[in-house]
């Protein structure tokens, strides 16, 4: 399984790829081989855990972990309500929650209520953005899902870099049917791994958040390129290197 993988990492290189890009490569088919095609023997997990811890790659080792270890829904629940209540001193609403079944390894629990500015004033490193209210900045006629009436969870893929495949124009992305995350959504997810790993996503490129569109029918884009934490915006018609969005499961 390993040489595998190896020997993907080295496809990927030598067509000019990045380290970076070659191992989200990996990260997107990790859970489909473990959890999809069951071809993975749990000795197999166990030496790529091993390879993994080698190389430091911690958002890989942590979902290959997973694999061995799944958390039950009870678990993930509580996981969430502690993260609320100590990353952001919320007593989250979290009632009738469903966790989707998905292959993506990691899921989103939004609570019933919660704000875009509550969320973005939480983050507890350098931030900017473009808007000083960004609830009043975002279209909510145009959210795909929005917790105004109830909590609900999706599923995403855990990766540092937004997803490969998805580079595609914002319009062309709603106009097939993917689902992606809403800027509320990201900003969670940004939150959830800088409390988990100390690390930012985004560190390369942009996630650009095709589940919400401004009120001017633009659409929210975020990065931490430079040590800070940037919201932008992009046309919905955008589409370039670096610029992609993160598909959901909900």
């Amino acid at each position: 399984m390993s040489k595998s993988k190896h020997e993907t990492v080295h496809q990927v290189r030598k067509e000019g790829a990045t380290p970076e890009q070659a191992f989200e490569l990996v990260r997107a088919t990790t859970a489909q081989i473990a959890r999809v095609y069951h071809r993975c023997t749990t000795s197999d997990i166990q030496r790529w855990i091993a390879d993994q811890e080698a190389y430091g790659d911690e958002i890989l080792l942590r979902a290959l972990k997973g694999q061995l270890t799944p958390q039950s829904p009870e678990e993930v629940i509580r996981e969430w309500l502690d993260f609320y209540h100590d990353g952001m001193n919320l007593d989250a609403n979290l009632q009738g929650i469903i966790l989707p079944r998905s292959h993506f390894s990691r899921f989103i629990l939004v609570p019933q209520g919660l704000t875009i500015n509550k969320v973005f004033e939480a983050l507890p490193f350098p931030k900017r953005s473009v808007w000083d209210d960004l609830d009043r900045a975002i279209n909510p006629e145009e959210e795909q899902r929005s917790p105004a009436k109830q909590a609900y969870a999706i599923a995403v893929r855990d990766s540092i870099e937004a997803d490969i495949l998805l580079n595609r124009t914002a319009n062309e992305h709603r106009a097939l049917g993917i689902m992606t995350e809403t800027i509320l959504e990201h900003l969670i997810h940004v939150l959830k791994v800088h409390r988990e790993t100390k690390q930012h996503l985004d560190v390369q490129g942009w996630t650009r958040c095709d589940g919400s569109r401004l009120v001017d029918g633009d659409v929210p884009s975020c990065s931490a390129r430079g040590g800070a934490f940037y919201v932008h915006y992009d046309s919905p018609d955008s589409a370039y290197p670096g610029l992609r969005a993160r598909e959901v499961v909900f």
